[in-house]
């Protein structure tokens, strides 16, 4: 693993348990993987389920069910938040770990667009439901 793991009582560990919602600071992961690459995320969850560790994620930030919160093994993508915008096929690759004003910056820079909204069910790419920005045609996202 090329990112950081973080046990509990080790140093940083406290400046990365906590989620975004303070409700679930009782339940506190037992160590947190902060992963940078996609072969971090798959090291952890090879490790979670050799070993029959719980594990949870935690990627956007707003999981607001208390979703992203447990007592295993936290999996943080959060470092993975790089928004890449080629101009050229008019489509952007999203990081697990961006947060939806990533995207708005990313894609915003070159003059695209994206939906979004706060329905905690879903998922980031959509329409229906969702705030709309700049789209040109209603049906361009998709329900996750």
């Amino acid at each position: 693993m090329t990112g950081t793991l973080y046990v509990k009582g080790q140093s940083g560990y406290s400046a990365v348990a906590h989620g975004y919602d303070p409700r679930f600071d009782s339940v506190l992961p037992s160590a947190v993987a902060r992963c940078v690459s996609s072969a971090d995320v798959s090291a952890a969850v090879l490790f979670a389920s050799t070993n029959a560790v719980p594990f949870t994620v935690r990627s956007g930030g707003h999981a607001l069910s208390g979703c992203s919160t447990g007592a295993g093994l936290g999996i943080d993508t959060t470092p993975m938040s790089k928004v890449a915008v080629n101009s050229s096929t008019a489509s952007a690759t999203v990081g697990a770990g961006a947060r939806l004003i990533d995207v708005y910056h990313g894609v915003s820079s070159l003059g695209f667009g994206t939906s979004g909204g706060h329905v905690r069910k879903r998922g980031h790419l959509r329409s229906g439901d969702g705030r709309r920005n700049r789209f040109p045609d209603p049906t361009m996202g998709s329900d996750l």
